[in-house]
């Protein structure tokens, strides 16, 4: 990533860092940090309600700041000690991460070990997340009464009722035109009532 200047922060596994038992122990707020010799690579593992381990080719422990957290025993907001790469981490957090929770919510699934298909729901998925996030993000500079923007449900549902209704009333009535007329004039002067759709033709079913 760094050879290709790509810098990034996230969260990543465990490792080789101080381990979860001794930073509940410090307390909310502690943090423990590990980086490469050249400083280029950093690693910072952060003890709020649960651990939390960050890496970063951009940021660090320092400098720190302090942010406010519910504790439950107190019943009240604490001032915690928070590292700079959490700090940026929660600023900037609006790309990959928020994409991805967004699709695990409705992802599309079926029954099919096909790449193509596979493939194709996930970038329809991906489709319907960012459009929802362009259209909350609109309606948000339009000052738009929360109320009136829709949910991320209730968006993929009229995306889908929308396109449905496109093509609504298409298919294979328009291929069985002449097959209806031709059986039509086949059976005039008979007066015969015949049930003929597009996946069977009752009259050729009963006289056969």
């Amino acid at each position: 990533m760094m050879k290709k200047e790509m810098y990034i922060t996230g969260t990543i596994m465990k490792n080789r860092l101080a381990s979860d038992k001794t930073m509940k122990n410090t307390g909310r707020g502690t943090s423990s940090e590990l980086s490469t010799e050249d400083g280029k690579l950093c690693v910072v593992k952060w003890y709020d309600n649960k651990p939390v381990l960050m890496m970063s080719v951009v940021h660090g422990t320092e400098p720190e700041d302090t942010c406010q957290r519910w504790d439950k025993k107190l019943k009240q907001y604490v001032t915690v000690s928070r590292p700079s790469i959490v700090r940026e981490y929660n600023l900037k957090m609006g790309g990959v991460d928020l994409i991805d929770r967004m699709i695990s919510y409705y992802r599309m699934s079926a029954r099919t070990k096909k790449w193509t298909m596979r493939m194709l729901m996930h970038f329809t998925d991906l489709a319907l997340a960012n459009s929802w996030l362009l259209y909350r993000k609109d309606l948000a500079i339009c000052a738009a009464p929360k109320k009136s923007i829709m949910q991320f449900l209730e968006f993929r549902t009229e995306m889908a009722t929308t396109l449905l209704a496109q093509h609504h009333g298409q298919g294979s009535d328009a291929d069985l035109s002449e097959q209806s007329e031709e059986e039509d004039n086949s059976n005039q002067g008979k007066k015969l009532f015949l049930c003929l759709q597009g996946d069977r033709n009752c009259y050729t079913a009963f006289h056969t």
